[in-house]
């Protein structure tokens, strides 16, 4: 963050200083006690389990220039700190941060691209911020800090030498899209897909879709829209947004497409984008070509020449658990338990059962936050995943007796599919029968911790 005046950030919190020299400097704003730096003000967040004002001398102690806070709260800290701490007091810490982060985004003249949607998002914006890299200094969002606090705070990270930046936003409820996308102020956007994601709390694929477009308003009318043409009819967002509308996908009638797509286990994948120029990326997967293409779009539409694109993409490394491949005793274990949802589980299995095995097992586990629609889901993945036949199939959670209906409805062999209790009992099969050449899928909600799987059985190769 570029330093700034006490005085000037009281402004932009939009709160009142009530102690402290207002011409002191500040150069970041931090809301973790624990790891807040020497001159960097103190926000006092409050979440269901924890009030950062309970820390707020801890964060003095460690150096902090001052603390930001509910007015209230700070009174009580006052007379301890005898004015040797400036103290800023809001309403709602909460809103004062996006409120601070909306005005010092708005002192930079760059492109930003807000990317958002119901799979991919991580992935598009980390090959987005490759591509970028190559040419400018950018700014993008790390790993997927990308809630009602990451993206703020990743606004702070724009500094006087940013020249672009890539800001993932998302959503558990609606109108947290809406939220974000205003303190961001998009020059561009990007929306990967739609899809039953946090059914839970957004009630409907409809309302999905309505959360998820919550974006387009919000983006510069000078600026450009990129979305994927299966999923997002441009003409239901053309009324929302004046600018350049931008499409991706597999489909020739889409602005970036792609044709030819090979992949290898372990190598990445390879395509022709719009007929003519050859791509290769490091990752494998369809989904994650339609990713690519995304960026691509987005790239092309901020000046950036394929060259400049290949080199990008070469360089571009997916983040932990997301088709992460790993070696075990000659066999290949696909570590993508970041996360899942319908959509995704689909995309990473039939990514697995078309890639060269001797045999391709699965260890899925339940897709979270889909409410109502929770059975009915996870008994479709079961039917799916009989479709398409893996020689052994793992299952874990409260709606494990779905999937494996679905898939036994669907003509799996009942000794071909367990259901298990926890991740030990899991790896304890596998440690027995995993040999050469063999490739295994481990997936599952972020709830759900799939990734013990792995690193039970690994703990003695």
């Amino acid at each position: 963050m570029e330093k700034m005046t006490i005085s000037e950030s009281a402004c932009l919190f939009g709160g009142n200083l009530l102690s402290g020299d207002p011409s002191r400097k500040v150069s970041g704003v931090s809301t973790d006690s624990r790891a807040v730096g020497k001159g960097e003000l103190f926000l006092a967040l409050k979440g269901d389990r924890f009030d950062g004002h309970d820390f707020a001398e801890a964060a003095l102690n460690r150096g902090a220039e001052g603390v930001v806070g509910e007015s209230g709260r700070l009174m009580e800290l006052t007379g301890r700190v005898n004015g040797r701490a400036c103290l800023i007091a809001v309403s709602d810490t909460l809103s004062a941060l996006h409120s601070f982060a909306r005005g010092y985004r708005s002192r930079f003249d760059i492109p930003l691209v807000a990317v958002t949607g119901s799979c991919g998002k991580t992935t598009t914006k980390d090959m987005l911020g490759a591509i970028l890299s190559r040419t400018r200094e950018t700014v993008a969002t790390e790993g997927n800090l990308n809630n009602l606090i990451g993206a703020p705070l990743t606004l702070l990270r724009i500094g006087a030498g940013t020249q672009a930046a890539v800001i993932e936003i998302a959503t558990n409820a609606p109108g947290e899209i809406g939220r974000l996308a205003r303190t961001v102020s998009p020059t561009a956007g990007i929306i990967t897909n739609i899809g039953p994601v946090h059914l839970e709390g957004l009630g409907s694929i409809e309302g999905v879709f309505n959360e998820k477009c919550s974006l387009v308003p919000n983006i510069s009318p000078s600026g450009f829209l990129v979305i994927h043409e299966e999923d997002i009819p441009a003409d239901r967002v053309r009324s929302m947004f004046g600018g350049a509308i931008v499409t991706f996908g597999l489909r020739e009638s889409a602005d970036f497409h792609a044709a030819q797509i090979r992949q290898e286990a372990g190598m990445g994948s390879s395509f022709l984008l719009n007929g003519k120029d050859t791509i290769r990326i490091p990752v494998v997967g369809e989904h994650n070509v339609v990713n690519a293409l995304a960026a691509i779009a987005a790239a092309v539409q901020l000046g950036v020449s394929i060259d400049d694109i290949r080199s990008g993409l070469a360089g571009f490394s997916s983040g932990g658990m997301r088709m992460e491949f790993l070696r075990f005793r000659g066999a290949t274990i696909i570590n993508d338990a970041y996360n899942a949802n319908p959509r995704a589980m689909r995309e990473s299995i039939s990514t697995v059962m078309a890639m060269p095995a001797r045999r391709r097992i699965l260890v899925i586990g339940d897709m979270l936050e889909l409410g109502e629609y929770a059975h009915d889901a996870h008994h479709s993945l079961g039917q799916y995943i009989g479709q398409e036949k893996p020689d052994l199939l793992y299952v874990r959670g409260e709606h494990s007796p779905e999937v494996r209906d679905g898939a036994l409805e669907s003509g799996m062999q009942p000794e071909r599919v367990y259901c298990c209790a926890g991740a030990g009992e899991i790896a304890a099969s596998l440690r027995y029968i995993l040999g050469p050449d063999d490739l295994l899928l481990v997936k599952g909600s972020r709830g759900m911790r799939m990734e013990e799987v792995i690193e039970i059985l690994l703990k003695d190769k």
